[in-house]
């Protein structure tokens, strides 16, 4: 396959769909659920040791092996389901909306001058950029309160700053929450411009392993997203 056929084939109909704006953002949206749905069912324990050897003074100098048999003596099997809540809720969400901003930002772009490759970029699209900026700035509102009151609850902290409903929806609490959330930007921006940008090379350039059961997937899903992070 030559690279100037290569270059007219983008990410979104091997993503989600092929559809208007509107279409691709609830098929963006449900798939990226179902994957944020399976995620911290998986990964919530190897987190929280994580979690505790990074800012728990009392697993300081500990290695994970270690820390995971403490938690197990102190706290029992459902130790390490600590505050799995809110990274459950949060996961399905902001995973949810990440592909939703995505799909939906760059089938808007279609039919303007974001969606014609830039010369020398081997076929890119500004408008993969923009919905991998769409898409971070998206995980980024969701992400950051649910984070920080995950690891709040990991460590037995306080993530409320007043003792009320209604203190909920204060200014106050809204700072609270969003504590972070610079950083967090920068960090899902430059993980998920790689990402979209490896999947959008990867699926125009190698058609065929990409449609193939299991190594499509396992290119997508494993590679790309580890390199992304």
């Amino acid at each position: 396959r030559s690279m100037a056929d290569a270059s007219k084939t983008h990410t979104k109909g091997q993503l989600v769909g092929n559809q208007n704006a509107g279409i691709e953002a609830i098929m963006g949206l449900l798939s990226g659920m179902a994957y944020g749905l399976v995620n911290p069912l998986v990964g919530h324990p190897f987190n929280l040791v994580q979690t505790r050897m990074q800012a728990d003074a009392a697993y300081k100098g500990t290695g994970a092996i270690a820390t995971a048999k403490s938690i197990m003596k102190a706290e029992g099997f459902r130790g390490f389901w600590r505050g799995l809540v809110p990274p459950l809720m949060g996961s399905t969400a902001y995973r949810g909306v990440l592909f939703a901003g995505y799909s939906a930002a760059f089938a808007a772009c279609q039919d303007t001058a974001l969606a014609k490759p830039v010369p020398g970029s081997g076929g890119l699209a500004p408008a993969v950029l923009v919905g991998a900026v769409t898409a971070a700035s998206c995980r980024t509102a969701v992400e950051t309160p649910l984070e920080l009151i995950k690891v709040r609850r990991m460590l037995g902290q306080p993530w409320m700053t007043g003792n009320t409903v209604a203190s909920l929806f204060s200014l106050k609490q809204v700072r609270e929450l969003y504590k972070g959330s610079s950083a967090t930007l920068a960090r899902s921006t430059g993980m998920l411009v790689t990402f979209f940008t490896l999947l959008d090379y990867t699926t125009r350039f190698f058609p065929v392993a990409i449609a193939t059961p299991i190594v499509g997937p396992f290119i997508k899903g494993g590679l790309c997203t580890t390199i992304g992070w």
